[in-house]
Parts: C-alpha cells; sequence; structure tokens
C-alpha cells in the first residue's frame, strides 16, 4: 500500500485546494472501506472534482462502496493494507501504516479512525424500510472484527 497510498497522497498535495484535509479524508476512506469490507475499493473509486469554474479540484465524495463479505467475491482488498490484502489479517499495525502511507497528521488520523468506530457502533438511520434495516444489521455483524482491529489500534496510540 505504501506505494500507491503514497502516490495518492503526492497528488493531492499538488492537485488540491486543501491537501491536509484531503489526505485525511482518503486515509478515513481506507479505513472505511476496510471497516465495511469493500475490497472492491481499487483506486478507480477515488477521484477529484474541479469546482464551477474549473479553477481548483477537491477529493470526490465516497462512491461505489459495498460489503463484499456478504457476498461470494474475494475478501481480498486490491492493495496492501499495510504488509496485508486478506481482510482478516489486517491488524493494528497496518491500520498505522494507512497514516504513515497517507502522509496524514496523526492525531487528524486517530480521530477519522475513532468517527469510522463511532458511525459503526451508533449509526444514525432515518425512517428506512425493514429490509434496509435488515442490511444493516447484516453489514454491522461483518464488520465486528475489522472494528475490534480498529479499537485496538486507538488504544495503542493513547
Amino acid at each position: 500500500m505504501e506505494c500507491w497510498a503514497s502516490w495518492v497522497s503526492d497528488l493531492l498535495n499538488e492537485a488540491t485546494v486543501f491537501p491536509a484535509r484531503d489526505r485525511v479524508e482518503f486515509a478515513k476512506r481506507l479505513v472505511f472501506n476496510y471497516t465495511i469490507g469493500n475490497s472492491d475499493a481499487h483506486l478507480k473509486n477515488s477521484s477529484l472534482l474541479y469546482n464551477e469554474d474549473w479553477t481548483s479540484r477537491s477529493l470526490a465524495p465516497l462512491y461505489d462502496v459495498t460489503c463484499i463479505p456478504l457476498s461470494t467475491y474475494s475478501t481480498r482488498m486490491p492493495f496492501d493494507i499495510g504488509s496485508h490484502r486478506e481482510l482478516n489479517e489486517i491488524d493494528e499495525h497496518d491500520i498505522f501504516k494507512i497514516c504513515l502511507s497517507a502522509d496524514a497528521p496523526m492525531d487528524a488520523f486517530d480521530a477519522a479512525v475513532a468517527e469510522v468506530v463511532n458511525g459503526f457502533e451508533s449509526p444514525r438511520l432515518l425512517s428506512c424500510s425493514e429490509a434496509v434495516e435488515t442490511m444493516v444489521s447484516r453489514i454491522l455483524e461483518n464488520s465486528k472484527p475489522r472494528l475490534t482491529v480498529l479499537k485496538r489500534y486507538l488504544e495503542s496510540a493513547e
């Protein structure tokens, strides 16, 4: 991961109006995709948006997100996270390497990881159907082992 995440970090530094914010957001998205089990989160699922008069760019909103472990597809990430690609092999040391590779400030990265954990532990669902609630429950249940890894990371960061 270090190679391509460092490349993305360099690109954000050169191409966006708020590179520090975008590097942290990119790192947060890597953590989120790991947590949800989005092993289809390849690089083309990230892009830049131009402003209205085409004079500046920023990281585009997150898109094309899916919980792959609920399907029959591979749970092997399209890139290394730290030293691993398989979701169940990634540990808190690998999570730390996301911060390093994305050149994100440690305190901002830790806050982003905490935000992901809090979002999964206390999801805010507005009025939705029973089918949506069932799917959310399945995703949350599936994410528990990866949330445990993120919590161990946060404990080690204290």
